[in-house]
């Protein structure tokens, strides 16, 4: 039912669930722990194939509120509300883009918003003059103008998150990926030891500690394929 399940969402289609206990049994607690796990990764692919109209019908139903939708993960993800967007019909839609992900250029906390003209005007008349700098700016003409650039390093971050969760799962590791340029890991030893042994090693993860749902575990950066074998090399070796 799992491969069922997961070439209608290959196929662009909603599934409809519907399941009892004795369906669905699980022999063990490990067992119903990766089943909920696979339902929630999931649920999550199903829910982000759903946004941008989901998105776009909110902006309708509600013409006099602004609809904000942020796509700073869009890159990885594929999903975007602007192939669909008419702003003329909703011109209270408003889609924020980042360059902090896609160009590496999170330090300057860079990015843009796309909307109808009217909207944008109002939006720009409450940002300050000195928001960003000149070096940001400049920065970030550069990164737009070069796409090829911006495309080769996503499907190279892609390639290597497929990589990486294809050794968690190999080495049984809990993990979960959402789709975008990081993914979570508990690893089997204590959080802040293992944060510690890999910055020790050159290499900076971030602990989640104290965060419902995900407390103890680990934010992992993902970067390129050559920096991703250096990470598993030290987190698989502790």
């Amino acid at each position: 039912w799992l491969e069922r399940l997961q070439a209608v969402l290959a196929r662009g289609q909603t599934p409809v669930l519907f399941t009892s206990r004795g369906e669905l049994a699980c022999s063990s607690p490990a067992e119903r722990r990766a089943l909920g796990e696979a339902l929630a990764g999931l649920m999550a692919r199903l829910a982000a194939r759903l946004a941008p109209q989901l998105g776009l019908e909110l902006a309708a139903a509600a013409p006099r509120t602004l609809v904000v939708v942020d796509e700073l993960y869009e890159a990885f993800t594929g999903d975007s509300v602007l192939p669909l967007a008419d702003f003329a019909a909703t011109p209270n839609l408003v889609v924020l883009r980042s360059l902090a992900k896609t160009a590496g250029l999170a330090g300057l906390r860079m990015g843009f918003a796309i909307g109808a003209a009217a909207v944008i005007d109002r939006i720009s008349r409450v940002t300050g003059p000195y928001d960003i700098n000149s070096f940001a700016v400049t920065a970030a003409h550069a990164a737009l103008a070069d796409q090829a650039y911006t495309d080769a390093y996503v499907a190279e971050v892609r390639r290597a998150r497929s990589w990486l969760v294809q050794q968690l799962q190999q080495a049984g590791v809990r993990h979960h990926c959402g789709g975008g340029n990081y993914l979570l890991i508990w690893p089997a030893q204590a959080p802040a030891d293992v944060e510690r042994r890999l910055r020790e090693a050159g290499i900076l993860v971030r602990s989640m500690a104290g965060k419902p749902l995900i407390d103890g575990s680990l934010r992992v950066s993902i970067g390129t394929g050559e920096q991703m074998q250096k990470f598993w090399q030290a987190f698989s070796g502790l």
